[in-house]
């Protein structure tokens, strides 16, 4: 769902000029596509230690990494297009220009690094190019410009939800608990 990304990746980018970036994540109001990606999380050896999710859990993680990629979007000035895919794929392709690494949640399992002159990175470029095809593309432009995440207020967040179709799935979280997982986003790496 992209705690990485929120907690390590986007905050790293922010120092540094003109980048732009594709995220592709599931789609958090399908209620059975974040059911299976429950299972899947509750089956593996991950980084969480023993907790249990559900499909409102993971509806929940992927609403803070759409609202914390806004408001890279609006307050760092990183490019940032975001999709919301209607498939789970355990795994997580990590790309740039030179180089790709290829990982799912389950620590036990290896990385694997690609680099642009292996015949294999262009096969999952490809993968990743119609992944995004397919994928419904959000416009993360529309958050309230703020100091700090935790600046921002929970009418912030239900006109922001609101501004991309997502009204109901904020009534559903709870606005307010939105805003209280935004301000607790880190690097879920870090112990």
């Amino acid at each position: 769902f992209g705690r990485y990304m929120r907690g390590k990746v986007l905050p790293t980018l922010a120092s540094k000029a003109n980048f732009h970036i594709s995220v592709c994540i599931i789609d958090p109001t399908d209620p059975n596509l974040c059911e299976e990606h429950a299972r899947y999380r509750n089956s593996i050896n991950s980084i969480d230690k023993g907790k249990k999710y559900n499909a409102e859990t993971v509806a929940l993680e992927v609403v803070v990494t759409i609202i914390i990629c806004a408001w890279f979007v609006r307050n760092k000035n990183i490019a940032i297009d975001l999709y919301l895919s209607t498939v789970f794929d355990p795994v997580r392709i990590d790309a740039n220009d030179h180089a790709m690494i290829l990982t799912v949640e389950d620590r036990r399992s290896p990385a694997l690094k690609i680099t642009s002159d292996h015949f294999m990175f262009e096969h999952f470029d490809l993968q990743m190019q119609f992944s995004r095809q397919q994928a419904k593309s959000i416009n993360v432009s529309g958050l309230k410009e703020s100091d700090t995440v935790a600046a921002l207020e929970a009418r912030n967040i239900e006109a922001f939800l609101e501004g991309i179709g997502m009204s109901d799935l904020c009534s559903q979280l709870g606005a307010e608990n939105i805003l209280a997982a935004c301000r607790n986003v880190r690097n879920p790496y870090e112990n």
